[in-house]
């Protein structure tokens, strides 16, 4: 089952966390050629422009399976996460 955020041009990802680490805000785009271009924001500084980069698709997935890990609350679970990635490469 999809949601409205798989749906789209970008998955919104929210990693919350405890106060020694800032909030992550990251907007996902589709996958190209197995890496994902992100942009992503942090609570430090909402302000700010975001930080622009690309990243593998497992390293995406991996950076959700270590929030979850970690114990931080994220908006999109790991199993989100991969179903967005593969149906958007599909």
């Amino acid at each position: 089952m999809s949601t409205d955020a798989e749906s789209g041009d970008e998955l919104p990802l929210f990693i919350m966390g405890p106060a020694s680490e800032p909030e992550r805000l990251m907007l996902v785009g589709r996958p190209s050629e197995g890496r994902v271009r992100i942009r992503e924001w942090s609570g430090a500084d909402w302000g700010a422009a975001p930080a622009e980069r690309e990243l593998r698709c497992d390293e995406l997935t991996e950076v959700v399976e270590q929030a979850v890990r970690a114990g931080r609350r994220v908006n999109q679970s790991p199993q989100t996460v991969r179903r967005w990635l593969d149906g958007a490469r599909g």
